[in-house]
């Protein structure tokens, strides 16, 4: 019993890590005072984030203008939105909560 117990952690914490350990990238595409922000596809990296992907959702950044000059004048930014503080407190949590269970199941059986 004690092995099964244990399995069910393990499976619970794989689980926690793989929804802390997923993060979205992030394309900003700004032209003039106008700008939108899209989320980049897990296959997707910051390398895609340039005027030509902008250009391609569709959006009217640069209404007016030919799509060279919107080209040359759309500035694009890549980022996540998660940060190194808030892995550090998941992971963390996850951790205690890790430790917690394992405790646990060996005071159970002891």
């Amino acid at each position: 019993m004690p092995l099964n117990a244990l399995k069910r952690c393990l499976l619970i914490l794989i689980a926690i890590t793989s929804f802390a350990s997923a993060y979205e990238t992030y394309c900003k595409c700004q032209c003039g005072q106008d700008y939108a922000i899209y989320t980049l596809e897990h296959k997707q990296t910051c390398r895609d984030c340039n005027a030509s992907f902008c250009l391609s959702k569709g959006s009217v950044l640069c209404s007016g203008k030919t799509k060279d000059e919107a080209k040359k004048e759309i500035i694009t930014s890549c980022f996540q939105r998660e940060s190194t503080r808030d892995m550090l407190v998941i992971y963390g949590f996850m951790i205690l909560i890790g430790m917690l269970l394992l405790f646990v199941v060996v005071k159970k059986h002891l």
